[in-house]
């Protein structure tokens, strides 16, 4: 698995008689302390080399059905948290390279500037004190960055 800019890829073509060898030369980010790449970008670019110059390659993005590609290809509106690219080839011979070149990385979520929108819809009267230990509270409340409760 490839998880950074700067992993070595060997540039030895080989016959069409055999299966093809995808490499990825560079991808998004810089590496994180778990070694993984991390960036706050949400567009990525990636350059890949097949080691037969008649083969055709396909890509996905973070499991998205293959598509066919060239190097470089980018992708745009990426959103933040764990990501995939997948590159793989076939040869004029129909062979499949049997491990697709996997590029994993994080987008970093944007740091959340905008106050929440909260109100209080239900509670006890404004002022009001009680002898009890528990007290509910309804509220209702937007937020830019958090995911909706389904």
């Amino acid at each position: 698995m490839n998880h950074g800019p700067g992993a070595s890829a060997r540039k030895t073509r080989k016959p069409a008689g055999s299966a093809p060898n995808t490499s990825i030369l560079s991808g998004p980010g810089l590496p994180g302390p778990d070694g993984i790449p991390v960036t706050n970008q949400t567009t990525a670019t990636f350059e890949f080399w097949v080691d037969q110059t008649d083969a055709l390659t396909q890509c996905s993005i973070n499991g998205e059905p293959f598509q066919f590609c060239t190097s470089p290809v980018t992708y745009e509106f990426l959103e933040p948290g764990g990501n995939d690219f997948m590159v793989q080839a076939f040869n004029s011979l129909g062979f499949p390279d049997m491990t697709p070149a996997i590029y994993e990385w994080e987008i970093l979520a944007p740091p959340d500037t905008i106050e929440p929108d909260t109100q209080i819809t239900a509670g006890p009267a404004e002022g009001s004190s009680s002898a009890n230990y528990l007290t509910i509270f309804e509220f209702t409340g937007t937020d830019n960055q958090t995911p909706p409760i389904e």
